[in-house]
């Protein structure tokens, strides 16, 4: 197994970590990498994912808990009445 010069035994994690240290660097520039786009940069494909997510939520199979006297668990906040449904 591998050594280290002086006797000291070294770990199989550091000879593992050696091993993924590239021998020779890459010739020519570093490419830059492209620049970070954040949400706000483009609207309409935020809605088209939100879009996609709100058509896979309503092909999911849902559980809808029922209370003790076997209405639909529900909560309400202010007016608003919302179904309780679990995956």
């Amino acid at each position: 197994m591998g050594g280290a010069a002086g006797g000291v035994r070294r770990s199989r994690i550091a000879e593992y970590a050696d091993t993924t240290v590239p021998e020779t660097t890459p010739a020519g520039p570093v490419p830059e990498p492209p620049p970070e786009r954040t949400d706000a940069d483009d609207p309409a494909r935020r809605r088209r994912e939100a879009a996609a997510l709100l058509g896979e939520f309503r092909r999911t199979a849902v559980l809808l808990p029922l209370s003790e006297d076997g209405a639909p668990l529900i909560a309400g906040s202010g007016g608003e009445v919302k179904l309780c449904p679990t995956s």
